[in-house]
């Protein structure tokens, strides 16, 4: 189960897809329940409107297993208890909402399931109930690891680290630099070139601290803040190594007086566009190598022969994107198609409902990245809303 010290990331946790492998692997025999719950501040950032959250999806998934004629006797007894646990879980002070923007939890009494996962986007909230864990939500985005927000001015620096949505100050760079006069005159002059040469020692003491925490800590982003010509400066006395992490944006803040939430606010800004860029260099990636014949596919049918086929290296697809069909209970190929048999072994297909879910779980279990698209420029979008880049 995680813990509340956990480390976030946007849209997944650093372990998110292999959490929703081991998922997968755990399950698909017996009923798992599968919970998303949004705590977004601005509906639910009290813990009365996060109970009323909680009541609500849960008497959802209460009707939804009355509802289905497909459970046996010995089902309904073990959802009714796990249902009052994830619930009791909840609402309780365990559940690690501290820090997150959504909570998923996964729970099966007969596959010995309990697991927490704290979320750094937030989420549809939702329950569903499922032979196997619903597992899109958490791993459909790109996992930007550990940041450092470095707000700095010509006297003093602060550090913040950790994933965006849980950056704290690290440390605290203060060096005694003289400030400017008006004397006027050569002694100006000279004192001036020493004012100068007490900021480059500063931020050389800066940038040596930035690097001798990229060394221990590993971030993989490094996003500057301050006035702009110390940054710039900055900029040009960072070891040669930080270069491949360092941000080309900027945040705007106080570098005395901005609060760690401010921080973060303004990194989830900038982690938003970056996502965005990403979204519109995979969809670059994706036509381009279609257009030259290159292992590439898009539409259903041949997105669910590259996943038969185990070549999917990032599955795309659209947000509105949804399907039916089958898949062989044998050899587990997906079809678009729900009847006739499977081309493979001659087993008769049995009725998918949802094979977006379904393409996703495959995906994840040959270890492919998952990008679903949320707002793609117009046209750019694969054809019938999935595609993929493959491995081969």
């Amino acid at each position: 189960m995680a813990s509340d010290d956990a480390p976030l990331a946007p849209g997944l946790e650093p372990q998110a897809p292999r959490l929703a492998r081991r998922l997968l692997e755990r399950t698909g025999k017996h009923p798992v329940i599968s919970v998303y719950l949004d705590l977004e501040p601005d509906e639910f950032a009290t813990a009365p409107a996060r109970e009323t959250e909680v009541h609500s999806l849960i008497d959802c998934a209460r009707r939804e297993r009355t509802g289905d004629a497909t459970l046996t006797h010995q089902d309904r007894t073990v959802l009714n208890e796990d249902l009052e646990r994830v619930e009791s879980y909840l609402l309780s002070d365990e559940a690690p909402v501290s820090g997150a923007r959504a909570l998923a939890v996964f729970c099966s009494g007969q596959d010995d399931l309990f697991e927490a996962a704290r979320l750094g986007s937030p989420v549809v909230p939702r329950v569903v109930i499922a032979s196997t864990p619903l597992v899109e939500p958490l791993v459909a985005g790109h996992d930007p690891g550990p940041w450092c927000v470095a707000l700095v001015n010509s006297r003093e620096a602060r550090i913040f680290e950790g994933r965006v949505e849980r950056l704290a100050e690290r440390e605290k760079v203060t060096d005694d630099v003289r400030g400017r006069h008006r004397q006027g005159g050569p002694s100006q002059a000279n004192y001036e070139r020493s004012v100068e040469n007490e900021v480059d020692q500063h931020l050389r003491r800066v940038g040596t601290e930035l690097y001798r925490r990229w060394q221990s800590d590993g971030y993989s982003t490094l996003v500057l803040g301050g006035p702009r010509e110390v940054v710039s400066r900055l900029e040009q006395l960072l070891h040669n190594d930080l270069r491949a992490v360092l941000s080309s944006a900027r945040v705007e803040l106080d570098v005395a007086a901005a609060n760690e939430a401010e921080v973060r606010k303004a990194a989830y800004a900038l982690l938003t566009a970056v996502q965005t860029e990403a979204q519109r260099t995979t969809l670059e990636r994706l036509w381009a190598r279609v257009a030259r014949g290159d292992p590439a596919v898009v539409g259903l049918d041949a997105v669910l022969e590259a996943l038969a086929e185990h070549r999917v290296q990032t599955l795309v697809i659209s947000w509105g994107f949804a399907a039916a069909g089958g898949r062989c209970p044998q050899c587990g190929l997906l079809s678009s198609s729900g009847e006739g048999a499977c081309p493979a072994d001659g087993v008769p297909l049995v009725a998918v409902a949802d094979l977006r879910e379904a393409a996703v779980e495959q995906g994840v279990l040959q270890d492919a990245e998952v990008l679903v698209l949320q707002d793609p420029p117009p046209g750019r979008e694969p054809s019938g809303g999935i595609g993929a880049l493959l491995r081969f």
